[in-house]
């Protein structure tokens, strides 16, 4: 009922909510719906892990961390051996529209790839980047070991990187980057707080560092730093035309 009561006042602030029970076949059966923005399908697989979490506080950027869905279910199934599930539809009336006027010129979106081996911060920075209009999503390396081809066939300007991830760590990624590649910034992603693990990745190419437990605060701030690098870059790069520098005066 929580979730569905949030979720409706998160989008419209009104709705419905419809609560079923019936017996059937020596079996309770509950159903709660509701007519809310539903879950989009890259949250929908990991709603009943512990720890799980979009939610974040406002004011301090942390995630919001608790039992969450993960209590009922356990609930459900040791407590009362039974069983829970959930089907979702995201209504395409109520996806979030995401105003690209923060980016002046079609060709100027910062493009972002995230390399990291949790599905989950996958996600979680996935929605930080669009619902905070931080750049584009160009891709990313699905909880896989990251292959460099594939990244740069996906021409980011920016690469979300974690620093621990089996096969090949993140030091070891960028120190492949940087050697055919030296303009692609790299945000390393890291609960590290050792200075010469710092220190190794800063001299094998990193060039910023977002800490773990992500931080939306955080995250917010840095990519929002590089967005602006990025468009003075590209205005260098492609100064309007005359006529638009000219339309810009008149506006003045």
């Amino acid at each position: 009922m929580n979730n569905a009561i949030e979720a409706i006042e998160s989008d419209r602030k009104f709705g419905m909510i419809y609560i079923e029970e019936h017996l059937t076949d020596g079996n309770y059966v509950f159903r709660v719906t509701d007519d809310g923005p539903g879950i989009s399908p890259r949250h929908l697989p990991n709603i009943f892990k512990m720890g799980y979490s979009t939610k974040f506080d406002q004011k301090t950027g942390n995630i919001f961390r608790g039992v969450g869905l993960y209590g009922v279910k356990m609930t459900v199934e040791e407590q009362f051996k039974g069983s829970i599930d959930v089907e979702s539809e995201q209504d395409r009336n109520h996806l979030h529209h995401h105003d690209s006027g923060h980016f002046p010129c079609g060709g100027n979106i910062m493009k972002i790839y995230i390399v990291e081996d949790d599905l989950s911060v996958i996600n979680i920075l996935e929605d930080i980047i669009e619902t905070q209009d931080l750049g584009e999503i160009c891709g990313d390396c699905g909880g896989e070991p990251a292959n460099l081809a594939d990244v740069l066939r996906a021409k980011p300007d920016v690469i979300l990187v974690d620093f621990f991830m089996p096969v090949k760590d993140g030091v070891e990624f960028v120190k492949e980057l940087r050697a055919v590649n030296t303009s692609i910034k790299c945000i390393m992603i890291s609960q590290v707080s050792a200075k010469e693990l710092i220190s190794k990745a800063y001299s094998a190419g990193v060039d910023f560092f977002i800490s773990k437990p992500i931080n939306l605060i955080e995250v917010r701030s840095v990519l929002k730093c590089r967005t602006a690098d990025h468009q003075r870059t590209y205005t260098r790069k492609h100064p309007p035309h005359v006529h638009e520098r000219d339309r810009t005066s008149c506006q003045r």
